[in-house]
């Protein structure tokens, strides 16, 4: 499938069993038993990723799943009964989000259709109980590569061609997100991964999407 800034080109969107699916992932979930949402809020499923401050209402899960023989690696962020302030954030936001993973489900996708590379969305779920979001889900494409972060504590004066390399496209990609008149609020260099394999134009994607948004003024 042609890519796009490293982001699959098609993001068409297909319902299946009360969930959002890229259409090209739907196969992929299907065989592996993860279309469904009793399957996204299954309490054994993946690999709890819990960190100190974590909510209890939100929870962290990485997942292997089989593509034919192959073990690809997704992200899942699932939610429930989020409180009041979680929920104001899904009407700031900005990017039409129905529930708290909505709001991350939303901006991936409106981020590649702006060709700013980010996590790439898989799957949405969201249920709601007299118009309130209940829980919700969003499943996501592991990013290829590590957090400049991590990368920055290991290089040294022998890496500065590889540094230098990177200010134009972190540059680009911070100023396409303001000339969009979108804030993250979380624009760390953990948050930023950088795949040192890939061309360096495409070798950067952002990140934990959660507390984006898009006000409606800008200063």
């Amino acid at each position: 499938m042609e890519m796009t800034n490293g982001i699959k080109a098609d993001q068409s969107v297909v319902s299946m069993n009360d969930l959002k699916i890229v259409t090209a992932y739907r196969d992929l979930l299907a065989r592996n038993a993860l279309d469904t949402p009793e399957a996204f809020f299954d309490p054994q499923l993946g690999e709890p990723l819990d960190k100190p401050g974590l909510a209890s209402w939100r929870e962290r899960r990485r997942i292997d799943l089989d593509d034919e023989g192959r073990t690809r690696t997704f992200y899942l962020k699932r939610f429930t009964n989020a409180p009041a302030t979680a929920r104001r954030e899904i009407r700031r936001a900005g990017c039409d989000a129905k529930s708290v993973a909505g709001i991350e489900w939303g901006w991936m996708r409106k981020l590649a259709g702006l060709g700013i590379p980010c996590a790439e969305p898989v799957a949405l779920c969201e249920e709601r109980v007299y118009g309130y979001p209940q829980r919700s889900a969003v499943l996501m494409a592991a990013v290829p590569g590590q957090s400049l972060e991590a990368w920055v504590r290991g290089w040294n004066a022998t890496d500065r061609a590889i540094i230098r390399g990177l200010f134009q496209p972190l540059s680009e990609m911070i100023a396409a997100l303001h000339e969009a008149g979108i804030v993250h609020r979380d624009l760390y260099l953990s948050h930023i991964f950088f795949d040192a394999q890939a061309p360096v134009e495409i070798s950067l994607r952002l990140i934990d999407l959660q507390r984006m948004f898009q006000p409606k003024t800008m200063m």
